[in-house]
Protein backbone atom coordinates (compact mmCIF):
# COMPACT_ATOMS: atom_id res chain seq x y z
CA UNK A 1 0.00 0.00 0.00
CA UNK A 2 2.87 2.31 0.67
CA UNK A 3 4.76 1.98 -2.61
CA UNK A 4 1.11 3.72 -4.42
CA UNK A 5 2.77 7.06 -4.66
CA UNK A 6 -0.60 8.28 -6.10
CA UNK A 7 -3.10 6.02 -3.63
CA UNK A 8 -5.67 8.67 -2.70
CA UNK A 9 -5.77 7.51 0.85
CA UNK A 10 -2.38 8.45 1.33
CA UNK A 11 -2.91 11.68 -0.13
CA UNK A 12 -6.03 12.61 1.65
CA UNK A 13 -3.91 11.25 5.25
CA UNK A 14 -1.43 13.68 4.43
CA UNK A 15 -3.32 16.60 3.74
CA UNK A 16 -4.89 16.14 7.28
CA UNK A 17 -1.56 16.17 9.37
CA UNK A 18 -2.14 19.52 9.81
CA UNK A 19 -5.57 19.53 10.63
CA UNK A 20 -5.54 16.90 13.01
CA UNK A 21 -4.18 13.88 15.16
CA UNK A 22 -3.96 11.35 12.54
CA UNK A 23 -3.68 7.31 13.01
CA UNK A 24 -2.86 4.51 10.52
CA UNK A 25 -4.55 1.38 10.99
CA UNK A 26 -5.07 -1.88 8.51
CA UNK A 27 -8.55 -3.10 8.94
CA UNK A 28 -7.63 -6.66 9.30
CA UNK A 29 -6.66 -6.06 12.89
CA UNK A 30 -10.15 -5.50 14.31
CA UNK A 31 -11.25 -7.84 16.31
CA UNK A 32 -13.94 -8.70 19.43
CA UNK A 33 -10.98 -9.36 21.87
CA UNK A 34 -11.08 -9.81 25.86
CA UNK A 35 -14.94 -8.69 25.41
CA UNK A 36 -14.49 -5.52 23.74
CA UNK A 37 -13.91 -4.43 19.86
CA UNK A 38 -10.42 -3.28 19.47
CA UNK A 39 -8.22 -2.26 17.03
CA UNK A 40 -4.16 -1.59 16.27
CA UNK A 41 -2.98 1.74 14.86
CA UNK A 42 -0.08 3.44 14.32
CA UNK A 43 -0.15 7.16 15.19
CA UNK A 44 0.99 9.32 12.20
CA UNK A 45 4.03 11.14 12.36
CA UNK A 46 5.00 12.31 9.21
CA UNK A 47 4.71 12.53 5.47
CA UNK A 48 6.96 13.69 3.39
CA UNK A 49 5.61 15.32 -0.07
CA UNK A 50 6.95 12.01 -2.35
CA UNK A 51 5.09 9.90 -0.40
CA UNK A 52 7.07 7.03 -0.87
CA UNK A 53 7.49 4.33 1.22
CA UNK A 54 10.97 6.01 2.83
CA UNK A 55 8.56 9.23 3.25
CA UNK A 56 6.50 7.86 6.25
CA UNK A 57 7.66 8.28 10.08
CA UNK A 58 4.81 6.15 12.18
CA UNK A 59 4.39 5.54 15.76
CA UNK A 60 4.31 2.33 17.85
CA UNK A 61 1.53 0.45 16.98
CA UNK A 62 -1.08 0.82 20.28
CA UNK A 63 -4.82 -0.71 20.80
CA UNK A 64 -7.73 1.31 20.19
CA UNK A 65 -10.74 0.82 20.22
CA UNK A 66 -12.63 2.27 17.27
CA UNK A 67 -15.07 4.97 19.22
CA UNK A 68 -11.64 6.81 20.08
CA UNK A 69 -11.46 8.28 17.08
CA UNK A 70 -13.69 10.79 15.96
CA UNK A 71 -13.46 9.99 12.37
CA UNK A 72 -12.97 6.98 10.44
CA UNK A 73 -11.86 7.01 7.11
CA UNK A 74 -12.72 3.21 5.46
CA UNK A 75 -11.54 3.17 2.33
CA UNK A 76 -10.76 0.08 -0.51
CA UNK A 77 -11.32 -0.07 -4.17
CA UNK A 78 -14.35 -2.32 -4.86
CA UNK A 79 -16.04 -5.10 -4.97
CA UNK A 80 -17.01 -4.39 -1.71
CA UNK A 81 -16.60 -8.10 -0.71
CA UNK A 82 -17.08 -10.53 2.44
CA UNK A 83 -13.82 -9.87 4.35
CA UNK A 84 -14.16 -5.99 4.02
CA UNK A 85 -18.16 -6.19 5.25
CA UNK A 86 -17.22 -8.30 8.11
CA UNK A 87 -14.71 -5.78 9.20
CA UNK A 88 -17.00 -3.03 9.03
CA UNK A 89 -19.90 -4.32 10.91
CA UNK A 90 -17.48 -4.70 13.31
CA UNK A 91 -16.50 -1.01 13.10
CA UNK A 92 -20.43 -0.24 13.06
CA UNK A 93 -20.96 -2.07 16.50
CA UNK A 94 -17.99 -0.62 18.29
CA UNK A 95 -18.91 2.85 17.27
CA UNK A 96 -22.62 3.22 18.29
CA UNK A 97 -25.65 3.59 16.82
CA UNK A 98 -28.15 6.38 15.88
CA UNK A 99 -28.22 9.68 18.28
CA UNK A 100 -25.69 7.72 20.60
CA UNK A 101 -23.01 7.37 17.76
CA UNK A 102 -19.26 8.79 18.47
CA UNK A 103 -17.81 8.02 15.72
CA UNK A 104 -18.32 9.15 12.24
CA UNK A 105 -17.37 6.73 9.08
CA UNK A 106 -16.35 8.17 5.78
CA UNK A 107 -18.79 7.32 4.34
CA UNK A 108 -22.03 6.38 6.61
CA UNK A 109 -21.52 2.28 7.08
CA UNK A 110 -25.08 2.12 6.42
CA UNK A 111 -24.63 3.07 3.13
CA UNK A 112 -21.79 1.05 2.35
CA UNK A 113 -23.99 -2.07 3.22
CA UNK A 114 -26.92 -1.21 1.51
CA UNK A 115 -26.53 0.54 -1.72
CA UNK A 116 -23.47 -0.04 -4.00
CA UNK A 117 -22.11 2.94 -6.56
CA UNK A 118 -23.50 1.39 -9.28
CA UNK A 119 -27.54 0.93 -8.06
CA UNK A 120 -26.97 5.08 -6.54
CA UNK A 121 -27.09 6.15 -9.86
CA UNK A 122 -30.70 4.70 -10.36
CA UNK A 123 -31.58 6.17 -7.12
CA UNK A 124 -30.86 9.91 -8.62
CA UNK A 125 -34.21 11.07 -9.73
CA UNK A 126 -34.20 12.74 -13.00
CA UNK A 127 -31.18 10.61 -14.62
CA UNK A 128 -31.30 10.71 -18.14
CA UNK A 129 -30.22 7.42 -18.42
CA UNK A 130 -32.80 4.84 -18.40
CA UNK A 131 -31.73 1.12 -16.96
CA UNK A 132 -32.65 -1.84 -15.17
CA UNK A 133 -31.73 -3.63 -12.24
CA UNK A 134 -32.64 -7.49 -12.23
CA UNK A 135 -31.53 -10.84 -12.94
CA UNK A 136 -35.00 -11.99 -15.20
CA UNK A 137 -33.92 -12.60 -18.49
CA UNK A 138 -37.28 -11.80 -19.76
CA UNK A 139 -37.26 -8.31 -18.18
CA UNK A 140 -33.57 -7.88 -19.01
CA UNK A 141 -34.54 -8.38 -23.06
CA UNK A 142 -37.54 -6.68 -22.95
CA UNK A 143 -35.51 -3.71 -22.29
CA UNK A 144 -32.31 -4.20 -24.19
CA UNK A 145 -34.63 -5.03 -27.31
CA UNK A 146 -36.29 -1.16 -26.33
CA UNK A 147 -33.19 0.64 -25.97
CA UNK A 148 -31.50 -1.31 -28.94
CA UNK A 149 -27.73 -0.97 -27.30
CA UNK A 150 -27.13 -1.43 -23.97
CA UNK A 151 -24.13 -2.04 -21.66
CA UNK A 152 -24.35 -4.51 -18.87
CA UNK A 153 -22.79 -3.98 -15.69
CA UNK A 154 -22.03 -5.94 -12.26
CA UNK A 155 -23.85 -4.23 -9.42
CA UNK A 156 -20.24 -4.06 -7.37
CA UNK A 157 -17.53 -4.08 -10.19
CA UNK A 158 -14.23 -2.63 -10.29
CA UNK A 159 -12.36 -0.39 -12.50
CA UNK A 160 -14.82 -1.31 -15.59
CA UNK A 161 -14.07 -4.91 -15.06
CA UNK A 162 -17.77 -6.82 -16.07
CA UNK A 163 -18.97 -4.00 -18.05
CA UNK A 164 -20.26 -5.35 -21.62
CA UNK A 165 -21.51 -3.47 -24.58
CA UNK A 166 -24.16 -5.47 -26.17
CA UNK A 167 -26.24 -4.19 -29.34
CA UNK A 168 -29.83 -6.08 -29.16
CA UNK A 169 -30.43 -7.80 -32.57
CA UNK A 170 -32.69 -11.09 -33.14
CA UNK A 171 -30.28 -13.00 -34.65
CA UNK A 172 -28.10 -12.15 -31.89
CA UNK A 173 -30.43 -13.23 -28.78
CA UNK A 174 -28.75 -16.19 -27.94
CA UNK A 175 -25.48 -15.40 -28.20
CA UNK A 176 -26.81 -12.20 -25.65
CA UNK A 177 -28.78 -14.59 -23.23
CA UNK A 178 -25.10 -16.87 -22.70
CA UNK A 179 -23.67 -13.33 -21.62
CA UNK A 180 -26.43 -12.58 -19.72
CA UNK A 181 -26.67 -15.66 -17.90
CA UNK A 182 -22.59 -15.50 -16.79
CA UNK A 183 -22.80 -11.76 -15.52
CA UNK A 184 -25.95 -12.94 -13.31
CA UNK A 185 -24.62 -16.55 -12.41
CA UNK A 186 -27.12 -18.46 -14.28
CA UNK A 187 -30.17 -15.60 -13.38
CA UNK A 188 -29.54 -15.46 -10.05
CA UNK A 189 -27.90 -12.55 -9.04
CA UNK A 190 -29.09 -9.10 -10.40
CA UNK A 191 -27.12 -6.80 -12.62
CA UNK A 192 -27.79 -3.15 -14.29
CA UNK A 193 -28.71 -2.70 -17.48
CA UNK A 194 -28.32 0.62 -18.94
CA UNK A 195 -29.16 2.54 -21.98
CA UNK A 196 -25.98 3.45 -23.71
CA UNK A 197 -24.62 6.46 -23.22
CA UNK A 198 -23.37 8.70 -26.40
CA UNK A 199 -20.26 9.40 -25.52
CA UNK A 200 -18.44 6.28 -24.06
CA UNK A 201 -14.88 7.33 -24.05
CA UNK A 202 -14.53 10.60 -22.10
CA UNK A 203 -16.20 11.20 -18.81
CA UNK A 204 -16.34 14.16 -16.13
CA UNK A 205 -15.32 12.90 -12.47
CA UNK A 206 -16.68 15.31 -10.13
CA UNK A 207 -15.80 15.40 -6.76
CA UNK A 208 -18.34 15.95 -3.95
CA UNK A 209 -18.16 16.66 -0.37
CA UNK A 210 -21.70 17.48 1.31
CA UNK A 211 -22.98 18.05 -1.57
CA UNK A 212 -20.98 20.39 -2.99
CA UNK A 213 -18.86 20.32 -5.93
CA UNK A 214 -14.94 21.01 -4.84
CA UNK A 215 -12.88 19.77 -8.28
CA UNK A 216 -13.87 18.35 -11.62
CA UNK A 217 -11.46 16.76 -14.44
CA UNK A 218 -12.19 14.98 -17.90
CA UNK A 219 -11.48 11.23 -17.44
CA UNK A 220 -10.54 10.00 -20.57
CA UNK A 221 -9.47 6.18 -21.16
CA UNK A 222 -5.79 5.34 -20.89
CA UNK A 223 -4.79 1.74 -21.28
CA UNK A 224 -6.30 0.36 -17.81
CA UNK A 225 -6.00 3.18 -16.35
CA UNK A 226 -7.69 6.97 -16.65
CA UNK A 227 -5.54 10.00 -17.91
CA UNK A 228 -7.25 13.43 -16.47
CA UNK A 229 -7.80 17.11 -17.68
CA UNK A 230 -8.89 20.00 -16.97
CA UNK A 231 -12.56 20.29 -17.74
CA UNK A 232 -14.32 22.10 -20.61
CA UNK A 233 -17.38 24.64 -20.05
CA UNK A 234 -19.61 22.80 -21.81
CA UNK A 235 -19.11 18.92 -19.48
CA UNK A 236 -18.95 21.98 -16.33
CA UNK A 237 -22.25 23.26 -17.80
CA UNK A 238 -23.85 20.09 -18.87
CA UNK A 239 -23.66 18.17 -15.98
CA UNK A 240 -26.32 17.79 -13.25
CA UNK A 241 -24.60 18.49 -10.30
CA UNK A 242 -27.11 20.54 -8.47
CA UNK A 243 -29.03 16.90 -8.31
CA UNK A 244 -26.60 15.11 -7.48
CA UNK A 245 -25.81 17.48 -4.54
CA UNK A 246 -29.51 17.53 -3.54
CA UNK A 247 -29.39 13.44 -3.30
CA UNK A 248 -25.96 12.94 -1.38
CA UNK A 249 -27.31 15.05 1.05
CA UNK A 250 -30.45 13.43 1.72
CA UNK A 251 -28.41 10.48 2.08
CA UNK A 252 -25.89 11.34 4.36
CA UNK A 253 -22.91 10.58 2.10
CA UNK A 254 -20.48 12.88 2.57
CA UNK A 255 -17.20 12.87 0.00
CA UNK A 256 -17.83 10.72 -3.25
CA UNK A 257 -16.62 10.78 -6.71
CA UNK A 258 -19.64 11.06 -9.83
CA UNK A 259 -19.20 10.08 -13.04
CA UNK A 260 -21.16 12.13 -16.28
CA UNK A 261 -21.26 11.79 -19.65
CA UNK A 262 -23.09 15.19 -21.00
CA UNK A 263 -26.01 15.11 -18.27
CA UNK A 264 -26.05 11.39 -17.77
CA UNK A 265 -25.01 9.99 -14.70
CA UNK A 266 -23.16 6.65 -14.64
CA UNK A 267 -21.09 6.28 -11.31
CA UNK A 268 -21.78 7.35 -7.61
CA UNK A 269 -18.65 5.91 -6.42
CA UNK A 270 -18.74 6.58 -2.48
CA UNK A 271 -16.56 3.22 -1.79
CA UNK A 272 -13.24 4.61 -2.84
CA UNK A 273 -13.71 8.15 -4.61
CA UNK A 274 -10.10 7.91 -5.98
CA UNK A 275 -8.48 9.50 -8.77
CA UNK A 276 -7.81 12.99 -6.45
CA UNK A 277 -3.41 13.11 -6.66
CA UNK A 278 -4.28 12.82 -10.84
CA UNK A 279 -6.77 15.81 -10.67
CA UNK A 280 -3.93 17.51 -8.78
CA UNK A 281 -1.94 17.12 -10.98
CA UNK A 282 -3.88 17.84 -13.73
CA UNK A 283 -5.98 20.92 -12.48
CA UNK A 284 -2.84 22.70 -10.60
CA UNK A 285 -3.77 22.82 -7.33
CA UNK A 286 -4.48 20.94 -3.90
CA UNK A 287 -7.95 19.31 -3.42
CA UNK A 288 -6.82 17.12 -0.67
CA UNK A 289 -6.58 19.60 2.17
CA UNK A 290 -10.08 21.35 1.38
CA UNK A 291 -11.79 18.06 1.32
CA UNK A 292 -9.86 16.87 4.67
CA UNK A 293 -10.43 20.43 6.36
CA UNK A 294 -14.23 19.78 5.45
CA UNK A 295 -14.83 16.25 6.43
CA UNK A 296 -13.65 16.49 9.65
CA UNK A 297 -14.84 20.28 10.28
CA UNK A 298 -13.31 23.16 10.10
CA UNK A 299 -14.26 24.96 13.74
CA UNK A 300 -12.49 21.91 15.10
CA UNK A 301 -9.48 22.55 17.47
CA UNK A 302 -6.87 20.18 15.54
CA UNK A 303 -6.70 18.18 18.90
CA UNK A 304 -10.13 17.43 19.29
CA UNK A 305 -10.48 15.64 15.84
CA UNK A 306 -8.66 12.06 15.82
CA UNK A 307 -8.66 10.48 12.36
CA UNK A 308 -8.32 7.10 11.15
CA UNK A 309 -7.37 6.12 7.74
CA UNK A 310 -8.49 2.33 8.17
CA UNK A 311 -7.52 0.28 5.27
CA UNK A 312 -9.39 -2.85 4.18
Amino acid sequence: MLEHADDTSLRLMQASLPLCENYWCEAKSIGFISNEISIKAHRVLEIKSRRMVDDFAFGPAATFRPRDFTHVLYRDDPPVDLPYIQRLQLFNAATGHGDQRGTEFINPAEIILTSTSKLEVSLIPGNRLRNVVSCDWREIKDFGMAMGSTVIKPMHGLRGLGVVRIHWRLDLLDVVESQVRAATHDFCQPIIVQELADAPCEELRVWFVDGLPVAAAIKKRSGNGAALEPPTPRALLECNASVVGQHLRSRGIRFVAVDFIGDAIVDVNFVSPGLIVEAELALGRDIATGVMAALIGQGREATASRLSCAKA
